[in-house]
């Protein structure tokens, strides 16, 4: 994995995870 798509993948996974209610 490259860092140019890694970062904006894990932005990704926070939004993801935030609509699924997972709250942090």
């Amino acid at each position: 994995m490259t860092g140019a798509l890694g970062a904006p993948y894990l932005v990704y996974l926070i939004i993801r995870s935030n609509r699924a209610g997972g709250s942090l």
